[in-house]
């Protein structure tokens, strides 16, 4: 795995963006952080929850626009671990699928990075209960390790 110091220098960074710095971070294990809950995190991605919403957010780790702004094998990479995620979303949450949509503002303050939800596909909801997003955190995690 890279480096977050490696991972800082060949990434597009922008101080005061909080995704830059949820990006510039290690998430051994999901942990609170101001609204949100970070996941998970690597050389291509970053991942966390939005209580109360059960939607996953997913972040490239360079700050970019969108994605005509990637370099082809960075865009490769991402594309990869957005598809990742959305698998993994559907155990999580025991959905029959997911839809990924971009954001425009997920964060205050991430103007100009771009980001996307995977929404779980969730039918009937009738009768569910509600999930504990730090639990879900954990799970979802575990699976993207």
């Amino acid at each position: 795995m890279t480096s977050l110091v490696a991972m800082r220098e060949a990434v597009h960074y922008v101080e005061g963006c909080p995704l830059c710095e949820l990006a510039s971070t290690e998430i051994a294990h999901p942990r609170a952080t101001g609204d949100v809950i970070a996941v998970f995190g690597d050389e291509d991605m970053i991942v966390f929850l939005q209580p109360p919403l059960q939607v996953v957010a997913v972040a490239p780790t360079s700050h970019v626009s969108d994605l005509s702004h990637f370099d082809a094998s960075a865009l490769g990479g991402f594309l990869a671990a957005l598809r990742r995620t959305a698998v993994r979303v559907r155990s999580v949450f025991a959905c029959s699928g997911t839809t990924i949509t971009p954001v425009s503002e997920v964060l205050p303050k991430a103007e100009g990075h771009v980001c996307f939800h995977v929404i779980p596909t969730i039918g009937d909801t009738a009768g569910l209960e509600p999930l504990d997003p730090m639990a879900e955190a954990e799970k979802l995690a575990e699976l993207l390790r």
